[in-house]
């Protein structure tokens, strides 16, 4: 959902070139992520990871497994 924070804990991909996507676009196990918006019928998915905006498709978005954070507070 928008205003979640995620990390990611793995990429269920098997396909080489989309793994190697998915971490150039900084999606990597460890990494930190905020989604900051959705697309009509869910795509893209728009999320905030290294401090780039990147955009996902439903394909790709659903490659990566996250574990969600509690949000913080204030």
């Amino acid at each position: 959902a928008v205003g979640e924070e995620a990390t990611v804990v793995a990429l269920a991909e098997t396909d080489a070139a989309v793994v190697g996507w998915l971490v150039e676009q900084g999606l990597a196990p460890g990494a930190e992520l905020s989604v900051l918006e959705r697309g009509p019928g869910g795509e893209p998915l728009v999320v905030l990871v290294c401090g780039e905006r990147r955009f996902l498709g439903r394909a790709p978005a659903q490659a990566v497994l996250v574990h969600r954070r509690e949000p913080r507070s204030a």
